[in-house]
């Protein structure tokens, strides 16, 4: 996934809080980047004169789901070549 395409920092730094976020097709990528978005991102408010941390930490299950995705591409392209090679 391309991490330039749902720029979670940028979404926790501008989107307003509880507003709606169109994202049409591109859903499944979003929420994946969101769900395991492992970053720290530092910001200061200039209205309070206040700095913020935000670390994102991934769920054990969110990972799990990840590493079984993972694994099944490999399987994937494992078949595939396999394949191409009989």
């Amino acid at each position: 996934m391309n991490e330039d395409a749902f720029p979670v920092e940028d979404w926790l730094l501008n989107l307003p809080l509880y507003s709606p976020v169109q994202l049409g097709a591109d859903i499944y990528e979003a929420i994946e980047a969101i769900l395991l978005f492992a970053k720290t991102v530092d910001y200061y408010c200039p209205g309070c004169q206040q700095n913020a941390t935000f670390m994102g930490l991934v769920s054990v299950g969110a990972d799990k789901i990840r590493r079984e995705e993972q694994r099944l591409v490999n399987v994937n392209r494992l078949a595939m070549v396999a394949g191409a090679a009989i």
